[in-house]
């Protein structure tokens, strides 16, 4: 997220103590971690307050809220309308609480690997949950071998066993007429490639960018995004439907 002061998403951000910085902090690229303070419970701190004060369709109450720390590091703020607190005497709507440097540094880390992965997990049957369970595993652990285990073992889970075998078979046949030698990696998480269309292709383009080496997340997230655009949504280049669906 990248709030650029003058902006209403900068100027709320601002307001609500999310942002706390001139831009000087912010990266030319959207894809990389947040700069924001972010806050204990999400938007669920937020929601019913937005709901009870809603206008119209067009109306949004928070770009009318200003939060006001209420102790010296910052950490808890009360939330309060412009207006009121003009006026003087005002009751605050909500409190919140923001994470500490900590929580928030994995929260951005978190966010950067939900992305990276969100081409394909949002293929993936219940991939909301298989989700959640990878990026609260240890940074460490956050791996194209453990993506693939846990993969596995999620499709398992909902009874798609013997569908999921099936899949990584047909995948694995499309890969042995790509590759004279099946690279090292690849196999790992077979699955991925079975919820692509030209799986096997986007395979052969990720060994030659080197991710099976490196297990950089970027060249995977890009490397999928562009071939995406070009063999679904643009449809540039031919492709075979994919093998898995949900």
């Amino acid at each position: 997220m990248a709030p650029y002061l003058g902006t209403e998403m900068g100027d709320l951000a601002t307001a609500l103590g999310l942002y706390r910085h001139n831009n000087d902090d912010l990266s030319p690229s959207f894809f990389e971690r947040s700069v924001m303070n972010h806050v204990a419970g999400g938007r669920r701190c937020f929601e019913s307050v937005v709901a009870d004060n809603v206008v119209d369709g067009l109306d949004n109450p928070l770009a009318r809220m200003k939060a006001v720390f209420t102790n010296s590091n910052r950490q808890v703020a009360d939330v309060y309308f412009v207006d009121d607190l003009k006026k003087g005497g005002a009751t605050p709507l909500t409190q919140i609480r923001y994470l500490d440097a900590d929580a928030n540094s994995r929260y951005s880390e978190q966010a950067v690997m939900l992305h990276q992965l969100s081409y394909w997990l949002a293929k993936v049957h219940d991939g909301h949950r298989l989700a959640e369970r990878f990026v609260f595993l240890p940074r460490e652990q956050w791996t194209w071998k453990r993506l693939g285990q846990m993969t596995a073992e999620h499709m398992d889970r909902l009874g798609l066993r013997t569908e999921r075998l099936d899949w990584r078979q047909r995948v694995t046949q499309e890969l042995n007429e790509v590759f004279d030698r099946m690279p090292e990696g690849i196999e790992d998480n077979v699955e991925y490639f079975a919820f692509m269309p030209a799986g096997a292709e986007l395979a052969r383009t990720l060994s030659e960018r080197k991710f099976f080496a490196t297990n950089d997340w970027r060249v995977l997230a890009t490397t999928t995004r562009h071939h995406l655009f070009e063999r679904a949504l643009y449809k540039i280049k031919p492709a075979a439907d994919p093998i898995a669906t949900r």
